[in-house]
């Protein structure tokens, strides 16, 4: 279950069997969907968020694998997940 926080949005996922905490910037998922910050409710972003899920997390498991000695938490920013 996807928890949106000040400037993230918080979701855990396992990958290769160990529990991640991972997150992603609220301005990543408005900047998808083309709004303005004002948009930035709790429900927009979730929503956003909901829409958008397998692709994040397909995104969270790609950073993962590329460096997992680094990474114990992850965080999508727009560099990553861009509009």
């Amino acid at each position: 279950m996807a928890v949106a926080r000040r400037d993230f949005v918080h979701f855990q996922l396992r990958i290769d069997g160990e529990l991640r905490m991972c997150r992603i910037t609220r301005s990543a998922l408005l900047i998808r969907e083309r709004l303005e910050m004002r948009d930035d409710t709790t429900e927009v972003v979730l929503r956003i968020f909901e829409r958008n899920k397998i692709e994040i997390e397909k995104l969270a498991i790609t950073i993962v694998r590329q460096c997992p000695a680094k990474r114990r938490k992850i965080t999508i920013t727009t560099a990553e997940f861009p509009g």
